[in-house]
């Protein structure tokens, strides 16, 4: 179990301690995680907007990544505000 929020730049985060997370909404979460990023499968995916994610890496080196395709994912991303 983890707890997921959104940093200062608006990308989603999920940690293992609810403080970590300082001041930042958090949201309860059963995802992996990996460097503190959603699993999916078996690669982390970076998410940046609810139009803008990659998997395996980020803006400059990850895959696009449709959140369109996970809902569980995207349910998570807008749950933290």
């Amino acid at each position: 179990m983890g707890f997921a929020y959104k940093d200062s730049y608006g990308i989603l985060k999920i940690v293992p301690k609810k403080e970590i997370a300082g001041d930042h909404k958090t949201v309860e979460t059963d995802f992996e995680s990996f460097s503190n990023y959603p699993v999916v499968g078996d690669q982390f995916v970076v998410v940046y907007s609810e139009t803008e994610a990659y998997i395996g890496g980020n803006r400059k080196d990850g895959q696009p990544y449709d959140l369109q395709q996970n809902p569980k994912l995207l349910a998570l991303y807008k749950a933290v505000g």
